[in-house]
């Protein structure tokens, strides 16, 4: 099964049984809601997994500028990010 529709299908797991911290996790959003409420970006989700469970999973703000709000299954377009994705993969790799 493609690994994207595998992890929209699965439960996010208690951050706590996979060594997450829920105090760290309450910062991240409230931190990612603050970009949101101040029009540094229109919108933000976040998915954390570990050990091949979701741990964490949170949308904030709108799809676009003015836009609906943002779904869990949004898509999104990457330009210029040959770098940071082939890095991801290589770390990923080397892990």
């Amino acid at each position: 099964m493609n690994e994207h529709l595998r992890l929209q299908s699965e439960p996010v797991t208690a951050p706590e049984e996979l060594g997450l911290a829920t105090a760290g996790l309450d910062r991240l959003s409230a931190v990612m809601q603050r970009e949101v409420d101040t029009d540094h970006v229109p919108g933000v989700s976040m998915l954390i997994a570990r050990r091949g469970r979701i741990g964490y999973r949170q949308d904030f703000g709108a799809l676009r500028p003015g836009g609906p709000p943002m779904p869990g299954n949004a898509i999104f377009r990457i330009y210029s990010m040959t770098k940071p994705i082939v890095t991801v993969a290589l770390m990923i790799s080397l892990e």
